[in-house]
């Protein structure tokens, strides 16, 4: 690696040392510092948060074959950088990619660092730099790669599901996301997402029952991370998956009491 582990450890049990989400707890928040998952999960974080590694127990394992069989439309895929995404290039290049997307993953004390959405077809995902044939020609754009071929390249992945969707949900999710595709992704955002959750201020407000709340997620034209375009994609489609749409990871995915966890794969 090429950044200090001993540095990452004292952040992770000094500031980590419980659950950082906008609201309220549910319960007591766990203490650090943080235990390390078994591998293969510690191959993408150093360290795992204790309220997601329990969350992450409780999922089924499947194989590949079982996984994309379960796949069902506007289904969310959370994910690490395949591997695949740091070969073809310099060595050093490689080693910097990766030990940032390890740093990443540790400092949202989970084993994922992506979000992925499936279309409407069922078929194809679509998110940022999904697709690794266009990685080094668009990077940070929201793309779109059939499902069963990004599975392929997988190491680790969860398989996440908002129940109860209708017709008119799906319809409206499906229209806004093919919208939204030329927003770029913006890495400043996610630091300020990070600092945001430390600090606990800040946070865009989005009340379903506040009528300015459709027109700002319609026309919103600003850049994103590869989770938010997720939330705000269901928000516009009525369903509003966190109090703050425009801070989410990966991670809350697993933890929401609002999705159900299908399956994953490791």
């Amino acid at each position: 690696m090429i950044f200090d582990l001993e540095f990452i450890k004292t952040v992770l049990e000094e500031n980590y040392a419980k659950e950082y989400w906008p609201g309220p707890d549910d319960d007591e928040p766990p203490k650090g510092p943080f235990e390390p998952l078994p591998n293969p999960l510690t191959e993408a974080a150093l360290w795992v948060a204790p309220r997601v590694k329990s969350a992450l127990q409780a999922v089924p394992v499947v194989d590949k074959t079982k996984f994309l069989e379960s796949v069902k439309p506007f289904d969310v895929w959370i994910t690490f950088t395949p591997s695949i995404f740091f070969q073809g290039i310099s060595k050093p290049k490689a080693l910097i990619k990766k030990s940032f997307s390890t740093m990443l993953a540790t400092f949202q004390t989970s084993p994922f660092t992506s979000s992925k959405l499936v279309l409407e077809d069922g078929k194809t995902l679509l998110g940022y730099n999904v697709n690794p044939d266009l990685v080094k020609t668009k990077p940070n754009h929201i793309t779109t790669y059939p499902a069963d071929k990004y599975l392929d390249i997988l190491d680790t992945a969860a398989l996440c599901r908002v129940p109860g969707l209708t017709d008119e949900q799906k319809q409206r999710m499906a229209k806004y996301v093919q919208q939204k595709k030329d927003l770029p992704y913006d890495n400043i955002k996610l630091l300020k997402s990070l600092w945001n959750r430390i600090v606990k201020k800040d946070f865009a407000k989005f009340d379903l029952q506040e009528p300015d709340t459709m027109q700002a997620v319609r026309y919103y034209k600003d850049s994103l991370i590869c989770s938010t375009i997720i939330s705000l994609t269901f928000l516009y489609g009525y369903v509003k998956l966190f109090e703050h749409p425009m801070e989410v990871w990966p991670k809350d995915f697993i933890l929401s009491d609002k999705i159900v966890k299908i399956c994953r794969i490791e």
